[in-house]
């Protein structure tokens, strides 16, 4: 039997570069759950992430620290980046 299930792997601070707006973003991995007829059970992560901000609007990876948020009312194509150290 298998099942699908989703776990956030990382959350962190992001801001735009004049400061403006800041948030957190959500990363979310999915992941495969597999259940033998003896009990094994296996977690095996999907390869694509997704991101989100901590209410919920969707954000694409530009590189390793800057997003774009996608689909939030007020702030849609503002490209946020990492804050570094935290």
């Amino acid at each position: 039997m298998t099942t699908k299930t989703t776990r956030e792997s990382e959350r962190f601070e992001a801001i735009t570069d004049d400061g403006s707006y800041q948030t957190t973003i959500v990363v979310l991995q999915d992941f495969i759950e597999t259940r033998t007829l003896d009990g094994h059970h296996d977690l095996i992560p999907e390869k694509n992430l997704r991101f989100e901000t901590i209410g919920g609007f969707v954000c694409n990876r530009l590189d390793d620290d800057r997003f774009q948020i996608v689909n939030a009312p007020l702030h849609s194509g503002c490209i946020l980046r990492r804050v570094a150290g935290r």
